[in-house]
């Protein structure tokens, strides 16, 4: 975003880069172990009723969704 918002045409540095992999990873790592721990997405989460004959899922956000949102905006 950075990069974009000054016109930089430099490419990242290599710090960047694997900052960013390793948050991408890590809240991949909680999305998929939701199961687990129930902090991403809440017990409220479930398929909800079908629109156009398509399922479709209801979110109850949990505590590190939101800390994940937060911080993304902030970046």
């Amino acid at each position: 975003m950075h990069q974009y918002v000054n016109s930089e045409t430099r490419a990242p540095s290599a710090l960047v880069v694997i900052n960013v992999a390793l948050g991408v990873a890590l809240l991949s790592l909680v999305a998929w172990s939701n199961g687990l721990h129930g902090l991403f997405y809440g017990p409220g989460s479930a398929l909800g009723p079908q629109v156009l004959v398509l399922p479709r899922m209801r979110y109850e956000y949990g505590v590190l969704f939101v800390k994940a949102a937060v911080g993304a905006t902030v970046v």
